[in-house]
């Protein structure tokens, strides 16, 4: 896009996985490096969890703060925690298998409207991942990134960072921190990003969005729509 029309962003973030695309696109991490981090990454997450079973469950219709009460008040924190906060209204949780469908079912009862699981195993920015967080620290002391050529929101402190060092530090703490997506958008407001372009295989971060802010959210998946936007 940037060699066709010319078109230079303003800024990159990316969610979970995403924010290793958005540091391959700044020129900050090489994509050979990428992919050999997101294969450790996976490694490391399936030897952290012992052969435990876990899971991630979407929870529609809830605040933070309510899916917060329920875990403290249920003893859930040491095996299940927030993952993701989509939207002031969409959290999602993950953590071992049995805990996380009994934290879906007392959401439920607490008002929740929709709920439904994720397909993924082994379950990503939970407190079960803190010793894969540890692993992953090791392997990306051999890794070499630059300043980001552009700026990337990082998915735990909503910040830009420029330091390799403090990049590969907020790598770590997303492992088990969750995605802070809500609060990346409202960001993106504030510096008046007139446009979100989405890359990637589906239309999720778009739909997401339509539920933050009236930031117009484009996907590539869209061409049409895309093309005659640019």
């Amino acid at each position: 896009m940037e060699k066709k029309n010319n078109t230079i962003p303003i800024i990159l973030a990316g969610h979970s996985l995403g924010e290793y695309s958005a540091l391959v696109c700044s020129q900050s991490l090489k994509f050979y490096d990428a992919i050999k981090l997101i294969f450790l990454r996976e490694k490391f997450m399936k030897e952290s969890m012992n052969n435990k079973l876990g899971t991630m469950y979407v929870i529609i219709g809830l605040k933070k703060s309510n899916v917060e009460k329920i875990l403290k008040n249920f003893e859930y924190l040491k095996n299940a925690s927030i993952a993701c906060i989509n939207t002031s209204r969409q959290i999602v949780i993950a953590g071992e298998q049995n805990t996380v469908r009994k934290i879906s079912i007392a959401c439920k009862k607490a008002g929740a409207k929709k709920i439904f699981k994720l397909s993924v195993n082994p379950p990503s920015h939970c407190i079960l991942m803190k010793n894969a967080s540890q692993k992953l620290s090791i392997a990306l002391k051999t890794i070499i990134l630059k300043k980001p050529k552009f700026p990337v929101i990082n998915n735990v402190d909503t910040k830009c960072e420029t330091e390799p060092l403090a990049i590969k530090n907020a790598l770590v703490r997303q492992l088990y921190s969750p995605v802070q997506w809500f609060n990346t958008i409202k960001y993106l407001c504030k510096i008046h990003v007139s446009m979100f372009i989405e890359a990637g295989l589906n239309n999720t971060l778009t739909n997401l969005n339509k539920f933050i802010v009236a930031i117009p959210s484009i996907s590539l998946n869209n061409k049409i729509h895309l093309l005659k936007k640019l």
